[in-house]
């Protein structure tokens, strides 16, 4: 806007002049460390008050002229005076002057006003942070986009085949990092100054860059002398359309496997899920000698690792691969938590300092179990479950029994506090597993496709299956030996087992500090007796003189044969009453059943249900107890 003064008073000259010419800073500015000095603002800021009081004396004698018969001061600095008796002509001018001051003093404010908003962008308090205040921003942005693109991979690679012919991903994903540096200097010279932005690499492989290994040569520059996590992803090997002509692909991965190796000393988690050719062809172009490198500390700062290798050949059959590339994690020394999608005895792992396994694909035979957790005396937590959720057949699983012998070798777990399995997949070794582990620790036992399971069609994908011959002695043996008086175990979860409410009471007269019970009945089906009989619960009321699990704090229940008792005469509803309230533990209810039972339910009861619920006597409540996906 122009700085020539604007005149008020044409008798004594008087003008209002502004102190600059208030003009924004070129937008390319934004991108640098600029911020408008202080005396620039101050001067914006007086120049726009003082053109409102010019404008707003204006308005107000102008109005005054415009009545006839008032007299009006035309100037506060000469003090000039238009009388009442003034020739009307007179007036006229003077109005039609003060009309047009009131035009050039309004464009003059509209100039400054839109100057203002043009600052505005520079003067956004995110400017002025301090650069570690920034960095502590961009490190938890980074951490929640991670975690964003992580659940994305878990989801494609929980629903195989079918997620990998319909991808939701990205094309390319770039961390946040990448974009946070092309906002503007400061913030490119915090990201770029700062290698914990830059200590965590995840890459999907499956729709490669060609600048992939460019971009992970700088973000490994980047982070300089940080300790690494690294996630890699590679599920192109398993794409129906892969040939064997595809092999640059191959190439690629090893490429970017082999910059990685090359940094092994800095790995703090790695987490490797890629076709088994790949990973093995890069650690030996790596390691040339095996024996060598597993003899010497290559990883001595890992302290996660998760493989899944992927064979050509199909899921689960990786029984003729050959496995010595593991060898080089023999001397982790700080290796704590393993993930593997099997296991063999000739395994040379660091077994023994291990605080947590996991199991990811197991196979039908489970002669591996015991000698597994036999080398893993340490370990606290054990995860024995298959990893791609499939729709089993809806025929009977049979546990097979187990009679102990004299000889057998009984053996302690005395750390273990937590056990997550899939019963149906081991019923063969479950039995011998119950009898011969002792665990004065355990605190969780849970079935892998109990509640913890994220997937919103739990009640369709269980409907009909069911496990008969649960061994009922072993497990109840195996109970009175979890610790001191029965009471470290905290966390019990059971699906679809075929069990009755007396060997039910049985278990909770042996856990009696349980706080988390998962209890789903087989579902679908009507002929087996209901596990949550009137007997059982009324012996879990706590209006009882000893009810069982007096510290029940989380309960979730899926109901079939006790869909009557435990809904319909409410007998269920009445329990879960008696538990909630300002002397009970009980904070979390889930009742769940099948749609066409959920129809069923009687409106007295759903209002029940609600009034449970609004009464607010329980912490968590989730679809007013009733969770009914639609039948597929």
């Amino acid at each position: 806007m122009s700085i020539d003064p604007i005149t008020l008073c044409t008798r004594c000259n008087h003008c209002i002049e502004p102190k600059s010419a208030h003009r924004p800073p070129p937008s390319h500015l934004l991108r640098s460390n600029y911020f408008p000095p202080k005396d620039e603002l101050d001067d914006m800021a007086y120049d726009r008050l003082a053109f409102d009081v010019a404008i707003r004396e204006a308005q107000i004698r102008y109005s005054t002229l415009q009545e006839s018969g008032k007299e009006c001061v035309l100037c506060n600095k000469c003090r000039v005076r238009l009388e009442a008796n003034v020739d009307l002509d007179l007036a006229k001018r003077e109005a039609e002057r003060l009309s047009g001051l009131m035009d050039e003093l309004s464009l003059a404010r509209r100039k400054m006003t839109q100057c203002a908003e043009d600052y505005k962008p520079f003067m956004v308090p995110v400017r002025r942070l301090p650069p570690d205040l920034l960095e502590h921003i961009f490190y938890i942005h980074r951490d929640n986009d991670i975690t964003l693109h992580m659940e994305q991979l878990s989801e494609l690679a929980s629903n195989y085949p079918l997620a990998l012919r319909q991808s939701r991903l990205r094309r390319v994903w770039l961390p946040s990092p990448f974009s946070l540096a092309h906002t503007c200097c400061l913030w490119r010279d915090v990201v770029l100054s700062r290698p914990r932005l830059w200590d965590t690499i995840v890459l999907n492989i499956r729709h490669l860059p060609r600048a992939i290994l460019l971009l992970l040569r700088l973000w490994l520059r980047l982070s300089r002398d940080t300790f690494l996590t690294v996630y890699i992803t590679d599920h192109v090997a398993l794409l129906p359309r892969w040939t064997d002509k595809d092999c640059h692909h191959n190439k690629i991965v090893q490429n970017v496997l082999a910059l990685l190796l090359d940094h092994s000393h800095r790995w703090r988690r790695a987490s490797l899920d890629v076709a088994w050719g790949c990973l093995d062809t890069a650690i030996r172009m790596h390691f040339p000698d095996l024996s060598a490198a597993g003899a010497s500390s290559n990883f001595p700062n890992l302290e996660s690792l998760d493989v899944d290798w992927l064979s050509r050949s199909g899921i689960g059959e990786s029984t003729s691969i050959n496995l010595s590339f593991l060898s080089i994690w023999q001397h982790s020394p700080r290796l704590r938590t393993l993930s593997l999608p099997e296991w063999f005895n000739e395994m040379e792992l660091p077994f023994s300092q291990l605080s947590s396994i996991t199991i990811t694909r197991i196979p039908d035979s489970g002669t591996w179990i015991l000698p597994m957790l036999r080398s893993c005396w340490n370990v606290e937590h054990v995860a024995l479950i298959w990893s791609f959720f499939r729709r089993r057949d809806q025929s009977m699983n049979v546990f097979t029994d187990y009679t102990p012998d004299d000889d057998d070798d009984i053996f302690v777990l005395p750390r273990l506090s937590s056990f997550q399995i899939r019963f149906d997949t081991l019923r063969q070794w479950i039995a011998q597993l119950f009898y011969l582990v002792i665990t004065p620790r355990l605190e969780s036992i849970v079935d892998a496709e109990g509640s913890p399971i994220p997937t919103t069609d739990i009640i369709d994908v269980l409907s009909g299956i069911r496990f008969e011959g649960w061994p009922e002695n072993a497990f109840l043996r195996f109970l009175s030996r979890t610790g001191p008086s029965f009471s470290s175990l905290r966390s019990l979860s059971l699906t679809a087992i075929v069990l009755s409410d007396t060997y039910l009471m049985k278990v909770f007269e042996l856990t009696p500090n349980l706080t988390d019970l998962t209890l789903y009945e087989v579902l679908g089906q009507n002929n087996y007796p209901p596990i949550w009989s009137p007997q059982l619960l009324q012996r879990m009321d706590k209006g009882q003189s000893a009810p069982l699990l007096p510290k029940l704090g989380s309960l979730h229940v899926a109901v079939e044969a006790s869909f009557h008792f435990f809904v319909v005469v409410q007998l269920g509803i009445a329990m879960v009453k008696s538990r909630v309230g300002s002397k009970s533990k009980l904070r979390t209810f889930t009742l769940r059943c099948r749609s066409e039972l959920a129809k069923e339910i009687p409106d007295i009861v759903m209002a029940r249900l609600h009034g449970i619920a609004l009464e607010g006597r329980l912490v968590e409540y989730e679809d007013l107890a009733i969770y009914a996906p639609s039948v597929v």
